[in-house]
């Protein structure tokens, strides 16, 4: 499994920066110098630049980039092989989890499932982006944090305080990350009440076992009320400022079914990915998007409705797919805005698709394949799993190169992005390519007219332009 991700992902140590990592990690000064500690513990995360930042606190990812412009300053393979570390021990993490499910559920003891589940999870093509992208390192720092935290958890079948307090001081760690990891918490509760529950002996299902229970989630609980107290002090209360949408709220609770179904299909079915999806709500029950989209969300909760009775894998599984897309379903959280859908926020949700597929093929296989067929029609199953999902996340890691290669596949598949242009427009530039650089700024003005950046670079090059005439003329 290793091998299989650093052959997929070897180009990346030679790719830039791209997007806004320059922005973040060469203009952040709050990563140059421990000094500045106490504002990464105790302020909003974005305080560094804006004086009137959208909330945002989460000070672990500050401190990462504190050891990492310590150790690379302005190195990007620096920061791309943290990504690629981020990753590989999350793909590690998977596989320990779905060995402990398998073997407590299906009581199949072995590598063959787990090893499925990590490979799958490892070369998902829709994880190419959190993992080239450096910027993402609060996705991977929260993924990787929370899913030791459950690992943790879910091996530690008696109540053993020390490893209870270990685990929620990781969960803390995965908030810190970022505050989606707070919908993780129910995780535990599933497990609990839906695994553990059903593995115990008949003696454990009395009211000792809720009791034990219930002292097995304090150390969570207490790491969650912790973050909130951090964020309340450091943002000034616990309401987030709301994110500039067009929407009331039964056009944000409207929009959720389109979004939940897209997420759904590229898990499924991950191609013409891209870094930059623009995002056309829709505005009636009889719209054309809902209307299409209902029948796959429909299939979605009937699935898991189904699996919560009879699969108690595939029941926790599918929690690691929808907890941790809830708040990226609510429009004002997200912002209405290019991050309203992103691939980024797949990838935690893609470690629970990774173990639902081997668990529902897994259990196909034990239930229906003869015992001497199982290693061989696992073993042609992996190999050709491998090979795919190889091509796909190397071809779609080369996207990520360099700004110009990036915004360049992101205008083919979003025309109609005024940011993508803007941006394709300034990697022109930095190329010396200024007609074609003018060409894209024209574009992103025409879509949107009220597109400063792009305004104030036409503006800037038409200038110049002017000069240049000017000055040509005068040595003549």
């Amino acid at each position: 499994m290793c091998v299989a991700v650093f052959l997929s992902y070897r180009d990346i140590l030679t790719h830039d920066l791209v997007w806004d990592d320059t922005y973040e990690i060469y203009q952040n000064p709050w990563i140059r110098s421990t000094d500045f500690i106490p504002d990464i513990l105790f302020s909003n995360s974005l305080a560094w630049n804006l004086s009137s930042a959208p909330p945002n606190y989460a000070p672990m990812k500050l401190l990462v980039r504190l050891i990492q412009y310590s150790l690379f300053e302005t190195r990007a393979w620096g920061y791309h092989l943290t990504n690629l570390l981020f990753h590989l021990f999350s793909s590690v993490l998977v596989f320990l989890i779905a060995e402990v499910l398998f073997r407590n559920i299906y009581r199949a003891p072995g590598i063959m499932y787990p090893f499925a589940s990590s490979l799958l999870f490892a070369l998902h093509p829709v994880n190419t982006e959190a993992v080239n992208w450096a910027s993402c390192l609060s996705e991977l720092g929260m993924a990787l944090f929370c899913l030791l935290a459950v690992y943790l958890y879910i091996r530690n079948d008696d109540v053993k305080i020390g490893t209870l307090i270990m685990t929620g001081v990781i969960y803390f760690c995965a908030i810190l990350f970022k505050v989606t990891a707070l919908f993780c918490l129910p995780l535990f509760f599933v497990y609990d009440f839906a695994v553990r529950r059903n593995i115990e002996d008949a003696a454990s299902r009395s009211s000792s076992f809720a009791k034990r229970m219930f002292v097995r989630h304090i150390p969570l609980i207490v790491a969650a009320i912790g973050y909130l107290i951090l964020w309340s002090y450091a943002l000034g209360g616990l309401a987030p400022k709301r994110g500039k949408t067009a929407l009331d709220m039964g056009g944000v609770l409207l929009n959720g079914i389109p979004l939940l179904t897209r997420y759904i299909r590229l898990l499924f079915w991950p191609v013409d990915l891209n870094a930059l999806y623009v995002f056309h709500p829709v505005s009636s029950f009889s719209s054309e998007g809902f209307l299409a989209s209902l029948p796959l969300a429909l299939l979605f909760v009937s699935g898991a409705a189904i699996a919560a009775r009879k699969d108690r894998a595939a029941a926790f599984a599918l929690s690691v797919i929808a907890l941790p897309l809830i708040p990226c379903l609510y429009l004002p959280a997200v912002g209405y805005s290019y991050y309203v859908f992103a691939e980024r926020y797949l990838y935690l949700p893609s470690a629970g698709f990774a173990i639902l597929a081997a668990a529902v093929a897994g259990k196909r296989v034990i239930e229906n394949v003869p015992g001497k067929l199982t290693p061989t029609l696992l073993a042609a199953v992996l190999a050709g799993l491998l090979v795919v999902c190889s091509v796909l996340t190397r071809e779609r890691s080369g996207v990520w190169k360099n700004d110009f290669t990036l915004w360049s596949d992101v205008v083919q598949k979003s025309p109609d992005s005024a940011i993508a242009h803007n941006n394709l427009g300034n990697a022109y530039e930095r190329r010396g390519d200024v007609s074609s650089a003018i060409r894209e700024y024209e574009a992103a003005v025409t879509i949107n007219a009220g597109y400063v950046d792009a305004q104030n670079s036409l503006l800037e090059l038409q200038r110049r332009g002017l000069k240049f005439r000017s000055d040509n003329a005068l040595s003549r």
